[in-house]
């Protein structure tokens, strides 16, 4: 629910957030319309019943993107017929390794000159302190990520 709140905070045009249960209610009710449907499913928790339940509600020609990380062997079923009939895509983007320490400078330099809200994002910052604090907070689902201020002492 946290993670649906942050998006609905953001106010993206064209971008509807909705739990689970809903979306398969609404797949069952409209099952026969074939206007009904997303054009995009975006998957970032590497659940298979999230993933399944993306391809799931694609309208034809949608593109099902996979960025969340599962584990090695896990699998999900999804019918080959619906792959075809609905002429959707699947893709999967992989955050490169390399790149995480020039983002983080990146991120902070940005929320330093205050041009980046960290809030919007769904980002929480501590002294290193106060990892069991951060900690909990992801534990609790409270929050998408936390980030360490090495200067910041509590």
């Amino acid at each position: 629910d946290h993670r649906r709140e942050t998006v609905d905070r953001m106010k993206l045009p064209g971008v509807r957030t909705a739990h689970p249960k809903t979306i398969s209610e609404e797949n069952a009710q409209n099952k026969a319309d074939p206007t009904y449907g997303f054009d995009r499913a975006f998957d970032f928790t590497g659940a298979i019943p999230a993933i399944q339940l993306g391809f799931d509600s694609l309208r034809k020609k949608g593109k099902l993107v996979l960025f969340g990380v599962m584990k090695d062997g896990s699998e999900a079923k999804l019918h080959l017929h619906d792959i075809l009939y609905k002429e959707v895509e699947i893709l999967g983007a992989l955050t490169n390794p390399g790149s995480l320490y020039p983002a983080l400078d990146a991120i902070s330099q940005l929320s330093k000159a205050k041009m980046l809200d960290l809030n919007l994002l769904d980002v929480k910052e501590y002294a290193l302190e106060e990892f069991n604090d951060a900690f909990n907070l992801l534990k609790k689902g409270q929050c998408g990520k936390v980030i360490f201020d090495l200067t910041k002492h509590h």
